[in-house]
């Protein structure tokens, strides 16, 4: 396993383990030990993961500084940076339910409600 980014909110990685998003994980940490960890998103052998709850920066600054290699090679690095622009360029589309505005959702409910409503008595028109 590779890390290749780290902040105090999540971590960029390369494994040829197989992880799915949504899977959690723990990650040892200095100075604060053991942290959950969950994967966001994945593509190929790269994985962006985010702690449960942010991690002080001095957890972060000692794991760099304690760590006795670089993060990664630059060839690596740039490979898990353009998995990252393609996993963006492929959700850009999708849209959550959830960051919908208000506004947004009642239009759909009203909708959905309108056209449930024509089916029902249309449905009793024939009958």
């Amino acid at each position: 396993m590779t890390i290749h980014d780290i902040s105090n909110t999540g971590l960029l990685l390369e494994t040829g383990a197989t992880l799915a998003e949504g899977q959690k994980f723990n990650v040892d940490l200095p100075e604060i030990g053991v942290t959950q960890a969950k994967v966001v998103w994945a593509s190929a052998r790269y994985f962006g993961c985010r702690f449960d709850a942010p991690v002080p920066k001095a957890a972060v600054s000692a794991a760099l500084l304690r760590n006795p290699i670089p993060l990664a090679d630059p060839e690596s690095e740039e490979r898990a940076w353009e998995a990252l622009g393609a996993h963006i360029e492929e959700t850009k589309g999708a849209t959550d339910p959830k960051e919908l505005s208000f506004a947004a959702r009642m239009r759909l409910i009203v909708g959905a409600s309108l056209v449930l409503w024509t089916l029902i008595f249309w449905g009793l028109s024939v009958v």
